[in-house]
């Protein structure tokens, strides 16, 4: 099996770590990939909420070269993954639409046929939970984390998710398995501030801060999540202005990087150091 992989904007630049990250566990669990050629930016959180048709063309255009390759598309990047679904579903369903969008496309033609995966989708779909918990070699018992999906991986509306919407646990069964020390807590889907980090960074300080501090209240030693967006906004805190203490923000490949080497190829991407995570990492 082998998918084709639409990294969008952050996984080449500001998370280009989570980028690595995935690619070593995939390359272990032997699954392929192959990036999008000609790919271009989905618009992501921002387009559609100015322009509702410049936010399905952006991402119209992306999934129109994914139908030619004729495979799953994985967009690990939660707000790419969320407007290629939506995106792909209108296409598919609005003729009207179909039709206006496709004219902008020319000569491409989208049909809304591609089946979209996560990082999550991809994990359970290709892998499974018991395949993970088998080849861990790493003690990370020690390690506590919470699962942090943000709030547009699952919600995305008038469809159908992958997962509960408001109370999804596909990645905990992914961190059980990597062996982590999950914690059960109530912030799983809370907004983090998404890309208003760039117009209302006091916005992002008070909703990242509010994560933040549940975490540490629980006494974790890590936050986990599977979104670019949510990681930049939690790791950024120092920056945004908070002066208490904050803990690492893994990606969840990450999680599953230590539980198969031990190590993380991102060590030194962080802004927030992750350093006594990886010291509690132990060999089976």
């Amino acid at each position: 099996m082998t998918l084709t992989y639409y990294p969008g904007c952050s996984l080449k630049t500001s998370s280009r770590f989570y980028e690595e990250s995935f690619k070593a566990v995939f390359s272990f669990f032997g699954i392929e990939h192959k990036e999008l050629e000609d790919w271009s930016c989905c618009g992501a959180s921002a387009a559609h909420t100015i322009d509702e048709r410049l936010g399905y063309a952006l991402a119209a255009r992306n999934l129109a070269l994914a139908e030619r390759e004729g495979r799953q598309l994985f967009a690990p990047c939660s707000a790419c993954y969320n407007r290629s679904l939506i995106t792909n579903k209108g296409i598919r369903e609005n003729g009207e639409l179909r039709e206006e969008i496709n004219k902008a496309l020319y000569p491409l033609q989208c049909t809304g046929t591609v089946e979209v995966k996560n990082i999550i989708d991809v994990l359970h779909d290709h892998v499974g939970i018991e395949t993970i918990a088998q080849r861990i070699a790493y003690d990370l018992s020690s390690i506590r984390v919470v699962p942090y999906y943000g709030c547009v991986l699952t919600r995305i509306m008038k469809m159908d998710a992958f997962d509960d919407k408001e109370d999804p646990t596909s990645m905990d069964s992914l961190i059980w398995s990597s062996g982590a020390e999950l914690v059960n807590w109530p912030y799983k889907m809370e907004c983090c501030g998404a890309s208003k980090t760039l117009t209302n960074k006091d916005m992002t300080l008070k909703l990242s801060a509010k994560i933040m501090d549940m975490a540490l209240s629980l006494g974790a030693d890590a936050v986990v999540t599977p979104c670019p967006l949510c990681q930049m906004n939690l790791d950024l805190l120092p920056y945004l202005g908070r002066k208490d203490r904050n803990l690492p923000v893994l990606f969840l490949t990450e999680i599953l990087e230590l539980a198969l080497f031990g190590t993380l190829k991102g060590t030194g991407s962080h802004i927030i150091p992750v350093d006594e995570i990886v010291k509690k990492v132990k060999k089976q």
